[in-house]
Parts: C-alpha cells; sequence; structure tokens
C-alpha cells in the first residue's frame, strides 16, 4: 500500500531499511517479497539495518549477513548506538569491509544524536578510501555536525568530499527528534547542508519515517521533505531553493 501511496506523489525508487535483528528476519521475507510485486512499477531498494547494533545486538551480525544473503542490496549500519565509540568504529570498518567483499553499497544510519563527540562519519569517509567504494557509500542523518565545533567540521568536509561518500539528511525527522534534551536554545536538529553542497558534496534529501512509532505523520511527498529541508537549512536564496528542489 505504501509504494502504491509513494507512486501516486511521483516517486520512482525508495530505499528502506529493513530491520535484521529479528531472528525470524520475517521484515525481510516480506520486504523482499513487495521489492518482486513492485518491480513494474517501482526501484524498491533494501538495506539490511542491524537497528539494535550490529554488535550490541547478540545475533545482529549473523543476521545481517543472512540477511544479504537473501538478496537484500545494501549494507546498513548504525555505530552510534553500539556500546562504545570503539564499538561503533569496528562496526563500521566490518560492515564497509562486508560491502566491499560482496561488491555492495553502503547506506549507514551516522552520528543521528546530538552529541558531538559522535563522530563514525570520519571513519565512514577512512573506509570509503581505504576500500575504494567511492560513490557507493552514503551517510544518514550525520545530526551530530550540528553540534560540532567548527574548526573540526572544517576538517571533515573536505574528508567527505575527497572520499565521495554522499550525505542524506532527513529533515522531518531531524527536526522533530534532535534537541529533545535541550531547554533553550534548541538546536535545530539537521546537518550542515549548505557547507556540503559548498564542497561539492552529493545530498539528498531523505524521508526516514511515515507512519511510525519514530513519526506518525509523513505523506510519502518528497516535496514536503524539500520544503521543511529549504526553512530548517536557511536556504532562501533563489539559487538556494532552485537546489533543493533539484
Amino acid at each position: 500500500a505504501y509504494c502504491d501511496w509513494a507512486v501516486s506523489m511521483g516517486l520512482l525508487a525508495i530505499r528502506t531499511h529493513v530491520d535484521v535483528c529479528d531472528d525470524r528476519l520475517l521484515a525481510v521475507e516480506a520486504l523482499l517479497d513487495v521489492k518482486k510485486t513492485v518491480a513494474p512499477y517501482i526501484d524498491l531498494q533494501l538495506v539490511a539495518f542491524p537497528q539494535d547494533g550490529f554488535y550490541r545486538s547478540p545475533t545482529a551480525r549473523e543476521n545481517t549477513i543472512r540477511a544479504l544473503d537473501m538478496g537484500v542490496d545494501i549494507v546498513g549500519g548504525i555505530p552510534h548506538f553500539e556500546r562504545s565509540m570503539a564499538d561503533g568504529t569496528r562496526s563500521v570498518t566490518e560492515l564497509c569491509e562486508i560491502a566491499a567483499k560482496r561488491g555492495l553499497m553502503v547506506d549507514m544510519h551516522c552520528d543521528e544524536t546530538d552529541d558531538p563527540l559522535s563522530r563514525h562519519i570520519e571513519q565512514l569517509a577512512y573506509e570509503t578510501q581505504r576500500l575504494g567504494l567511492q560513490g557507493r557509500v552514503a551517510g544518514s542523518h550525520l545530526t551530530s555536525m550540528h553540534s560540532m565545533d567548527n574548526y573540526y567540521v572544517s576538517k571533515l568536509l573536505p574528508l567527505i568530499a575527497e572520499a565521495g561518500v554522499s550525505a542524506i539528511p532527513n529533515p522531518l525527522i531531524n527536526i522533530m527528534l534532535q534537541g529533545r534534551h535541550d531547554t533553550f536554545p534548541k538546536r535545530r536538529g539537521l546537518t550542515r547542508v549548505k557547507e556540503m553542497l559548498a564542497l561539492g558534496i552529493r545530498v539528498g534529501w531523505g524521508q526516514d519515517c511515515v507512519l511510525d512509532p519514530w513519526y506518525s505523520l509523513g505523506t510519502a511527498d518528497m516535496l514536503d521533505v524539500a520544503f521543511m529541508g529549504l526553512h530548517v537549512a536557511q536556504m532562501s536564496s533563489p539559487a538556494d531553493m532552485t537546489r533543493c528542489f533539484d
């Protein structure tokens, strides 16, 4: 039903993250069936997503491999949700190695937090270059960057650009979830979109959630997403607005 709704909004491709922490992999089986059903009219990409942590969840590592063996398209991860920064870094390395070995893309929930010390995108950029994954890797959310100091970001953004890592900010869910621990001033919760674009980093808006426990709203309309992104990122010049809807 959602895919039909999305097509009615003009979408021809969807990338969705399917949780692999359920040992039964019921969601994986279901979405692989959906992928076949909707193939005539929509390109549905599936990301193997260890939502409870690649290492933190006892069977997530094994289940990620099983999901990829079943035909899931893309390797996912969530390094900031591991038990330690060190485990998060290790998970980025291993997941990228899995993708490189299998010739797959990577789309990682990366640094979706207000913690400025969550810097797994740096490791993701490093592994992308080390393993020759340029052009095949995306970092989703990257919201910790809105809290990082400018000096560190001045180093980080060129590394992302050099590695050819793409960024997928999700303005609707980011503005809803981030800054929850703030009183005032309250952070906007969106990564540094304008600065990324200025360095030639590929940026694509994402919806992330539609009618789920994290975000009960959403319309499958990417024009809504771009409209919110324009406001939150303060992209109000004619050129910026054009880029938002390009």
